[in-house]
């Protein structure tokens, strides 16, 4: 029996290497093993902005892995291709860049949420993310300040830097 229970731990220590320092120390931010396993965080091509750090440091680099949904990731392309020169200011997040940050909700960290940004944001940039979005499905977005969706709105969820755009809830 004795033998048993330490091919079992030897059999736990081999998954557990499956995963690389960094994916380990993201899963315990989340704190919910089941899930958010270490094996989730593969995406090597999200843009986290200073919404990520590396293990306990805030560097500017973040952690080298991520996760982004795969309705984020076929989403984001239609909409950055109808607003010329545009860029993702920051897509997931781990919780502990999350909370420096000041996010609220969870979508950065689900991996479906991106902050769209392009040369000279303004009003009529907005209304093209807006129609982008619209577009391509996304659940939520953030208003522009002035509006009537944004005065509308109870949260005052507007920002006039960027448009804050995702696809929550969708795999």
């Amino acid at each position: 029996d004795d033998d048993d229970e330490e091919d079992d731990d030897e059999e736990d220590d081999d998954e557990e290497s499956l995963c690389t320092d960094d994916q380990i120390a993201i899963a315990a931010e989340y704190n919910d093993p089941s899930s958010w396993p270490c094996e989730t965080f593969t995406e090597t091509g999200f843009t986290p902005g200073e919404g990520t750090h590396k293990f306990g440091e805030f560097l500017p680099t973040g952690h080298e892995r991520g996760y982004l949904t795969d309705t984020f990731l076929s989403m984001k392309g239609p909409v950055m291709a109808a607003v010329p020169g545009s860029w993702i200011e920051s897509d997931w997040r781990c919780p502990v860049g999350h909370a420096r940050v000041g996010g609220t909700g969870a979508t950065h960290m689900d991996g479906e949420a991106g902050d769209f940004d392009a040369p000279g944001f303004d009003l009529d940039i907005w209304k093209k993310f807006d129609e982008a979005a619209t577009a391509a499905g996304a659940v939520s977005w953030s208003s522009y300040p002035g509006t009537p969706r944004c005065d509308a709105s109870r949260s005052k969820w507007c920002y006039s830097g960027y448009i804050h755009i995702d696809w929550r809830g969708l795999p």
